[in-house]
């Protein structure tokens, strides 16, 4: 792997930190400020974003084939290989042919879905070997788009289907590893199911939100606390008539389970400044407005140690942001095209069961120990010129500077 360094690092470094300076004191304590660094610091975007090193590897630019999580790093190159970081290096991996999206819920329970042959199949042995264990409903005929989502639970799945034009659309829930599905939330037709959002404690409270969508108008927020047998809404305080259906996401805390903090994206409509971040800390029972803004955002990723160092990332328009006091300042991190990004605490991956909570795009592991740790972003992010390439990134230090990883 090739350090991204250069002699400018610290005058780019400076003239970030006083923008952010001079933003506060312009803007006094609003509820939400965007820091953007500038046309003068984005000139050192090099030096900050980094630059594609020489012998980093060009890896897939499709989110659902990576993982980033405390104890499992799965990433996956150009041709579709995929590989598993270890404490002795890069772990190649070989499941099924022409597997499509990869989930883990536990360092050693894996998901692939192969889409073409409507096949879901299973790892137990952290992707040593794979096993058939289902297939995907039929009555989902026409779908423009697929996500698996497997519990903590074992063997209960939840499948989001979009299909704005067939049949099948909204979430499915099977409780035998896929091998029957019974459609539990949408009208089947036309609705747009979102990502599925697990509770840190979901084995225990059945606790989780989606999104649901109609001809991409949002219906809101929906959330279960019987482990996916029932859904209702839970839409106080969000601007459910003017919000469009682009943003289809909720993101939990990793301590949700005794805090009840979640936020939500919401982007469109009218008026403008319904448009925003909005947070809840009591479960849902009611939203407000924590963010106000009208870029959109892509889903938000939680430092694992976030109830002591409030660290958020969240994607923007074709940006990376860095939130440390819960969005109330953004500082951009990654100038280009991120595709997904995550976070883990710094050091050695460790063996055992440790359950692994769904955030978005990107995945946190259940946090069991809260003390402080420095933390380690991670990053697949397009490179520059007209083709598009994709590369895998790293930063240790809060993303002020990113290493490119090689895939060997």
């Amino acid at each position: 792997m090739v350090e991204v360094t250069s002699s400018d690092w610290s005058l780019a470094t400076a003239i970030t930190l006083l923008f952010v300076h001079v933003s506060r004191i312009i803007h006094g304590p609003l509820p939400s400020i965007i820091v953007v660094t500038s046309l003068l610091a984005l000139q050192f975007s090099v030096v900050l974003f980094g630059s594609e090193a020489a012998d980093s590897t060009v890896v897939s630019c499709l989110p659902d084939r990576f993982f980033f999580g405390q104890d499992v790093i799965l990433a996956t190159t150009r041709d579709n290989e995929l590989f598993q970081a270890t404490n002795e290096g890069w772990k190649h991996l070989v499941p099924p042919s022409g597997w499509t999206e990869i989930k883990v819920v536990t360092p050693d329970t894996f998901y692939v879905l192969v889409a073409d042959e409507r096949s879901i199949y299973q790892s137990s042995d952290g992707g040593d070997s794979w096993h058939l264990v289902g297939l995907l409903p039929i009555g989902i005929d026409g779908a423009e788009d697929t996500d698996l989502y497997p519990s903590p639970v074992s063997e209960l799945l939840f499948l989001s289907v979009a299909s704005p034009t067939g049949l099948g659309g909204g979430i499915w829930k099977s409780s035998d590893n896929g091998a029957s599905w019974t459609p539990v939330l949408g009208d089947l037709r036309f609705d747009y199911g979102g990502a599925v959002t697990f509770s840190p404690d979901f084995i225990h409270d059945g606790i989780a939100f989606t999104v649901l969508s109609t001809s991409h108008i949002t219906t809101g927020v929906w959330k279960t606390t019987d482990w996916g047998s029932t859904w209702h809404t839970v839409n106080n305080g969000l601007p459910v008539d003017n919000w469009l259906g682009n943003q289809r996401w909720v993101s939990l805390s990793p301590h949700y389970h005794h805090t009840g903090f979640a936020l939500v994206g919401v982007q469109g409509g009218f008026p403008e400044d319904a448009s925003g971040i909005y947070a809840t800390s009591n479960g849902a029972t009611s939203w407000q407005i924590h963010a106000a803004t009208s870029l959109p955002y892509q889903p938000i990723v939680f430092s694992p140690n976030f109830e002591n160092d409030s660290t958020i990332l969240v994607g923007g328009f074709n940006v990376l942001y860095l939130s440390e006091d819960v969005l109330q300042i953004l500082t951009i991190v990654w100038n280009g095209d991120p595709q997904t990004w995550g976070i883990r605490k710094t050091g050695a991956f460790s063996e055992g069961m440790q359950d692994v909570v769904e955030e978005g795009r990107s995945y946190l592991p259940l946090v069991i120990n809260n003390s402080e740790s420095s933390l380690e972003f991670w990053l697949v992010a397009s490179g520059e010129g007209y083709q598009k390439q994709c590369f895998l990134r790293k930063s240790i230090d809060n993303g002020v500077s990113w290493i490119g990883i090689d895939i060997p």
